[in-house]
């Protein structure tokens, strides 16, 4: 279910420099987010919608992500300026990618299950046309013309203060051991026993830990990449966690038959089971990890 775009994303690749500047890894960055802009806008007919909005949800976090990252060599106003513009611009993509996620699923277990389900279906098809419509609208408007503008001009114009001639790694160091130490204190205190809406807040934390680490990869000397990988597998646990949560919160409020709703339900909580008692190995694994890094540092 979850997709975790490139996994390639932030690892070294800037003409193999041992020490790049602030300027450098800033540069790098934002020129794999503008490649895939430009790869999905503006929206092609000829192309999977689907895909297109995903892919402009992971630039719009990653972006996010990495602003934060780099606020240290960025002029501050710009920089918040464009942080609340992306939260804007990625939630109003969020809730058409969340229904085409559980429609997916849902397709998929009804024809699994045997279910006839015709007026579930057409609910969320009249549904995601209708915000089909209100993304393309906003997409085609001035706000997020302005907002994918802003971001192309990145490149040619970044708001870099004169400290980000420094090295990235005498930057960024301090920085990236606070935000990575912070999440994973959190990550130990998780309880046995916590619920799907908790485990959806960890998956935001966790998100913005990978995406920090993923950054880490293009300047610390001492490669983060193992422990990268393993909160993109955390991740992907606590994402399909999150997605059957959808799921079932569609269920409860469709029009679908007792019978039927009950036996969807009844599938989807055998899969939440199953997937609950994965995020803590997979949550086991990254602190593991973080632990081999502390200790190669």
């Amino acid at each position: 279910m979850a997709n975790m775009g490139d996994p390639t994303h932030g690892r070294r690749s800037l003409d193999q420099d041992s020490s790049p500047s602030g300027a450098d890894v800033f540069r790098h960055l934002i020129s794999r987010e503008v490649r895939l802009l430009d790869a999905h806008v503006p929206l092609r007919h000829d192309t999977d919608l689907n895909d297109d909005i995903h892919q402009l949800r992971v630039c719009a976090r990653r972006l996010r992500s990495e602003l934060r990252v780099m606020k240290v060599v960025l002029t501050p106003a710009d920089s918040e300026h464009l942080n609340q513009d992306l939260r804007l611009f990625g939630r109003q993509l969020a809730p058409l990618r969340d229904l085409q996620v559980v429609r997916d699923d849902l397709t998929r277990r009804c024809h699994v299950l045997g279910v006839h389900s015709p007026l579930l279906l057409e609910q969320i098809s009249v549904r995601e046309s209708a915000l089909r419509e209100v993304v393309t609208r906003y997409l085609q408007s001035l706000d997020a013309r302005d907002v994918i503008r802003t971001i192309r001009q990145l490149l040619h114009d970044p708001p870099l203060r004169p400290r980000a001639r420094h090295r990235a790694d005498s930057l960024f160091r301090d920085s990236f051991n606070d935000e990575v130490r912070h999440f994973f204190s959190r990550l130990e205190r998780v309880p046995e026993d916590v619920s799907l809406e908790k485990l959806h807040r960890l998956r935001v934390y966790t998100k913005r830990c990978r995406y920090n680490v993923e950054v880490g990869e293009t300047y610390l000397p001492v490669s983060p990449r193992r422990m990268a990988k393993t909160l993109r597998q955390l991740q992907e646990v606590l994402g399909n966690l999150h997605d059957l949560s959808l799921v079932l919160d569609l269920l409860n409020h469709s029009l679908l038959d007792v019978t039927s709703a009950e036996k969807i339900r009844e599938n989807v909580h055998v899969d939440l089971v199953s997937l609950m008692a994965t995020w803590r190995p997979a949550a086991e694994r990254a602190l593991h990890e973080y632990s081999q890094f502390r200790d190669a540092e």
